[in-house]
């Protein structure tokens, strides 16, 4: 066949089956291509909110403590204003 000669049904067909398999071929290593930076995309979010939700829980715990120290602090204040009160009445 030259390339000038015009094709057979049958070459046509064949022609078109192996085009067919071209694009079937590419369109899986697209899909393949896809899922694995689909997946590494995933991956990286993951892994950047689980080092924000740690340092969170860190910062929230310090904050706790803090709180915790506060009211425990306010709470004996009364008691230390009212023994300076009596001991220097």
């Amino acid at each position: 066949m030259t390339d000038d000669s015009p094709l057979t049904k049958a070459e046509f067909r064949e022609g078109m089956t192996v085009l067919r398999g071209y694009i079937d071929e590419v369109e899986t290593h697209l899909r393949e291509y896809i899922d694995e930076r689909t997946h590494d995309a995933e991956t990286r979010l993951l892994r950047a909110f689980s080092d924000y939700q740690n340092s969170h829980n860190i910062r929230f715990t310090k904050l706790k403590a803090d709180q915790e120290n506060l009211d425990s602090s306010a709470d004996r204040r009364p008691g230390l204003t009212r023994r300076a009160c009596q001991q220097s009445g």
